[in-house]
């Protein structure tokens, strides 16, 4: 899946994740970056089981980033309630054993909240409870 449409902004934001400028972009602030094993982008929270996969997914392999509120093409389509979502994601992180660490970021991108959820990866691997 290609993404495009992300602003620098988002670029500076997730560094790390394989974000890189288009040559082809027609601007500075339109990216093309497919998904990747680091990198993941989800529309809308998924529901409790699927991020609880997702988590664990990144953990076992080389860690990466999932990003709410971006569809899988890339355009910013925000979500409603960083704050909620980020309690359901620190749930599923500790509903993971043992316990993962993430990284939630919450940040503001051409007007709407989008979350940034870092994972590390990790040793030995993680099981779903």
């Amino acid at each position: 899946m290609v993404a495009s449409g992300l602003t620098p902004s988002l670029n500076k934001r997730v560094s790390g994740s394989g974000f890189q400028p288009s040559p082809k972009s027609p601007s500075a602030t339109s990216l093309q970056q497919p998904e990747s094993e680091k990198l993941e982008f989800k529309k809308r929270l998924p529901d409790f089981r699927k991020i609880v996969s997702n988590l664990v997914a990144f953990a076992n392999t080389n860690g990466g980033k999932l990003i709410i509120g971006v569809d899988d093409r890339g355009k910013i389509v925000g979500i409603n309630n960083s704050e909620r979502a980020r309690r359901i994601i620190s749930k599923a992180a500790d509903a993971i054993s043992p316990p993962l660490k993430v990284h939630i970021q919450p940040i503001e991108v051409e007007g709407k909240k989008v979350l940034v959820v870092d994972i590390p990866t990790y040793f030995p691997q993680f099981q779903i409870c």
